[in-house]
């Protein structure tokens, strides 16, 4: 509640509502979880408008409020930057604003993901060159600087 970032002790049980309905049967044993990025659905109704794509949904929010002139999706956590989310993405050109610490690896699959998709993208290294040490440690992104600068 005071920070609005996502509890990640390990230790508490998580549980998909997929799992559950598929063991109570009512999906099919052979269902198959499809994930799409956070705000894809807004991509059809904002044709013109640059795509900035950031780690975490509170992110996407709170950018779209302080810089509404692009349209911000997120992935959904660091490893969820996959392929397949991103196929909503060709033909588009995209920002994209790693938290500290996934820079090297958000460019890497960038460059994968922007060939074999065909969107145009650009890596941000804005937090890279601006972050403290304390910062990059506590892995900061791009809403925490802007919730600082009120």
């Amino acid at each position: 509640p005071q920070t609005g970032c996502r509890i990640k002790d390990t230790s508490l049980p998580v549980s998909w509502v997929h799992k559950k309905l598929i063991k109570a049967g009512q999906l099919p044993n052979n269902w198959k979880l499809s994930q799409c990025l956070f705000g894809a659905h807004l991509l059809p109704k904002r044709t013109d408008a640059p795509v900035c794509l950031v780690e975490s949904e509170k992110t996407a929010l709170i950018c779209s409020i302080r810089l509404p002139s692009c349209l911000w999706i997120a992935t959904g956590g660091l490893n969820n930057f996959r392929l397949e989310p991103c196929q909503c993405l060709a033909g588009r050109n995209v920002i994209i604003y790693p938290d500290l610490g996934a820079y090297d690896k958000w460019c890497v699959l960038a460059e994968k993901f922007s060939a074999k998709i065909g969107f145009r993208c650009k890596v941000s290294r804005l937090l890279e060159e601006k972050a403290t040490e304390q910062e990059r440690q506590n892995g900061l992104d791009l809403a925490d600087y802007l919730l600082r600068s009120g």
